[in-house]
């Protein structure tokens, strides 16, 4: 129950309700975390899968890629916007108003990363995907097009089949904390730029170490403890020091 309720409740001030709860009674709101709602037996095939793809994965060069959307011009970023004015009565109309377009123009931002720090060229686009261009293997059925596993296993590239892929493990993808970087970076420029590649080396160049981190001690070491055991990552980190030169790399993607 919030304090905006039990202040009706009572007939007090929301502000008496809320130092009682804090001073006097030393609670303390958080914010609930976000969890995956397993159906069936996902449980049970994600915990069975992380097992088995963190063996696989070991001694290997861990590569994830994954797909974003971004819309064309930067203010159309989605998040709150805030203007700072001491008295809000004079504030003009055109700052008082975040004036929105019902459907946004965006493009699709495809790039790679690995655990290495390496980030791959990006292959942006506002067309449909196909077969043909998108080598993307997660549990949908019409991504395993032939064509895309042709290519894998041309290139001598392990990746992570439909059978081995555990469902509804949004903990496993890290890489999501990149895109909000390079996101926010494209949130602070006032110009369109031309492509988005521009903006994800800009990233990369100025905040190199910040993507870095972010990029593999969260996402991939993250990603590498999570695969353990979801009930038991910390007893399951990844000691580099013991893990052989990888000689292979292997494709998860998300």
């Amino acid at each position: 129950m919030s304090v905006r309720i039990v202040a009706k409740k009572l007939n007090i001030p929301k502000s008496t309700v809320s130092g009682i709860k804090v001073k006097k009674l030393g609670i303390r709101a958080q914010t609930q975390k976000k969890a995956p709602k397993y159906v069936k037996d996902q449980e049970r095939r994600a915990k069975t899968g992380l097992r088995k793809i963190y063996k696989k994965t070991l001694r290997m060069t861990l590569v994830i890629d994954d797909k974003t959307y971004v819309v064309l011009e930067p203010k159309g970023q989605p998040g709150r916007k805030y203007v700072h004015l001491k008295n809000h009565d004079e504030l003009p109309f055109q700052l008082k108003f975040n004036r929105i377009t019902k459907f946004l123009k965006k493009y699709l931002v495809w790039q790679a990363i690995d655990e290495n720090g390496k980030v791959s060229e990006p292959y942006v686009t506002n067309k449909s995907l196909t077969a043909d261009i998108y080598l993307k293997e997660y549990l949908a059925t019409c991504h395993y097009a032939k064509v895309c596993l042709e290519f894998l296993t041309q290139e001598k590239l392990e990746f992570i089949g439909k059978h081995e892929n555990p469902p509804n493990i949004p903990q496993a993808r890290g890489i999501e904390k990149c895109w909000a970087l390079c996101k926010q970076r494209y949130l602070e420029q006032n110009n369109t730029p031309s492509i988005w590649n521009k903006t994800s080396k800009n990233v990369a160049e100025e905040l190199g170490k910040t993507v870095t981190d972010h990029a593999i001690e969260n996402a991939i070491e993250d990603t590498k403890s999570v695969l353990v055991s979801p009930d038991n990552v910390n007893n399951h980190v990844r000691n580099t020091s013991d893990v052989e030169t990888p000689t292979e790399i292997v494709v998860l993607q998300t």
